[in-house]
């Protein structure tokens, strides 16, 4: 919870009081996914990516769709030249929303699928949430319901587990 709310530091003195042994294996993939969360948060502090990435958010929030999708594929760009797998998961979950409602689904998949492994290799679950539940979105579209169920169901378990009700409830 700490993680999510951001409080970096908390996270970590938490983590570090976990006794591993008494973990299984779920749990202790889970301690990992967190670690990398903290890493990724502690390399965000002062990445060129985040302005971007938070000029996208801004400008979604007012209504400048066009604009929150120019800046979401730079801040996406910059990301991944600089390394910065988190980033470049939230700008890529971003891009892929905007895609859609644009009415661009190939660029929205391609997006939410690379957004979705992104946000899994650096921990970031706020933008994998995201990316599963775009994906589930499109194959409920596409009337396959087995893998939207599955996309929905998988965005519902990480939102449960990283404690971010509004996210789980739209899983659901």
């Amino acid at each position: 919870m700490a993680l999510a709310e951001l409080r970096i530091d908390v996270a970590e003195q938490e983590l570090d009081a976990v006794d591993l042994e008494k973990l299984s294996q779920r749990q202790l993939e889970r301690v990992a996914s967190l670690r990398r969360g903290i890493d990724a948060w502690r390399g965000n502090e002062c990445t060129q990516a985040s302005p971007g990435l938070e000029s996208a958010q801004l400008a979604l929030a007012a209504g400048y769709a066009a604009q929150a999708l120019e800046s979401a594929q730079q801040a996406a760009i910059t990301a991944e030249r600089i390394g910065h797998r988190g980033s470049l998961g939230k700008a890529l979950a971003i891009t892929a929303r905007l895609e859609l409602a644009r009415g661009n689904r190939q660029a929205g998949r391609s997006a939410a699928s690379r957004g979705a492994r992104e946000s899994l290799a650096c921990g970031c679950t706020s933008s994998r949430i995201d990316s599963l539940l775009i994906l589930s979105a499109l194959a409920r579209d596409e009337e396959d319901i087995c893998e939207a169920a599955t996309y929905a169901r998988d965005a519902r378990t990480l939102a449960c587990e990283a404690g971010l009700p509004l996210q789980r409830l739209i899983a659901e």
